[in-house]
């Protein structure tokens, strides 16, 4: 019989993924210059790259699923989402991690959720945010049996430096350089008009205006150190279209580059500018990490297929649950 507990530290996290490789290959499979042995040699380190836990700043809470020894046999860890709260004007907390040991049951899982649920409720949050991979169906019930909604699938593609490179072609007519304070606001502008394939949009909860605010904030945020770099595409000084680029984990000797961003102006898809944005970054990240991530929505289509041509490969996937904690 497993009990929840309202307290669970990296060792004890570190024990429950101790023997299993499931997690660092699901979480970092994209990571191909790193060997899994070293993943699994070291979890705690792989799991304080994911959590970022040295922004000991945020509030978090962490549950456990123990049973009569004293063993971990399931984690979740809830992270306030101080940036979503401010702009959606709700309480929002991030689903960072959840995980269980393959024995534990439907039952207990929604347990342990209906425990994180109470007490995100007594701290004020409204709503959780939270992505679970579509390989581990039982946390995604669990979650929806809670009152969670699908809200989108995150499709994450992964590419070897070198690979991607080659697969770089010049776009006759378009320069891309680094962004500067002067770009921002028509970097704002493209964000705001574009983004619209999104758990935010896709939650008739969250007021669209202020959905549609996200990507600007976002981009902004990029351009003002957020990112490392953001690279804008312009041709005879319009500007097309920009990327962003961060190098995740470097300390740690894990790194990955991460491109969270890839926005085209309207009236200018369809011209190579997105592939163009796409080679640049690999050119920016290949003096600084081996790998690249991407993730993008299923249901965009036409970014999936670009990023397949520029010599990504699908490495996981996620659904994204909002968890609805009050009844707004």
């Amino acid at each position: 019989m497993l009990r929840v507990s309202p307290h669970f530290d990296l060792e004890d996290f570190a024990g429950l993924v101790k023997n299993s490789s499931d997690f660092a290959l699901e979480k970092l499979a994209h990571v191909v210059n790193v060997p899994a042995e070293a993943l699994l040699e070291d979890p705690i380190k792989c799991l304080k790259l994911l959590m970022r836990e040295d922004e000991a700043s945020r509030q978090t809470l962490r549950f456990a699923l123990v049973d009569s020894r004293k063993s971990v046999n399931g984690v979740a860890l809830v992270e306030d989402s101080e940036w979503d709260s401010e702009l959606f004007g709700v309480g929002v907390g991030k689903l960072r991690l959840a995980y269980f040991d393959g024995s534990v049951d439907y039952r207990s899982r929604r347990l342990l959720f209906r425990n994180v649920k109470a007490a995100a409720s007594s701290r004020g949050l409204d709503v959780i945010f939270g992505r679970v991979g579509l390989d581990d169906m039982l946390t995604i019930h669990s979650l929806e049996a809670e009152g969670a909604v699908l809200t989108d699938v995150l499709v994450t593609f992964g590419v070897d430096v070198d690979r991607g490179l080659a697969m770089v072609k010049p776009v006759s007519g378009v320069e891309v350089s680094v962004a500067n304070e002067r770009d921002e606001p028509a970097l704002v502008d493209i964000a705001r008009e574009i983004f619209r394939i999104d758990h935010f949009h896709a939650d008739p909860r969250l007021p669209r205006h202020r959905s549609d605010e996200v990507y600007a904030r976002w981009v902004s945020s990029c351009v003002k150190g957020l990112a490392d770099a953001v690279l804008v595409a312009r041709k005879k000084n319009q500007v097309l279209g920009f990327i962003t680029c961060k190098v995740e984990g470097s300390n740690g000797g894990l790194s990955r580059g991460v491109i969270d961003l890839v926005g085209v102006g309207k009236g200018f898809e369809g011209r190579g500018v997105g592939a163009c944005l796409v080679g640049e970054a690999l050119k920016w990240f290949s003096s600084r990490t081996k790998t690249v991530q991407v993730g993008t929505q299923a249901a965009n289509i036409g970014a999936a297929r670009l990023y397949e041509k520029m010599g990504f490969r699908m490495v996981s996937s996620e659904a994204t649950l909002h968890l609805w904690v009050s009844p707004i």
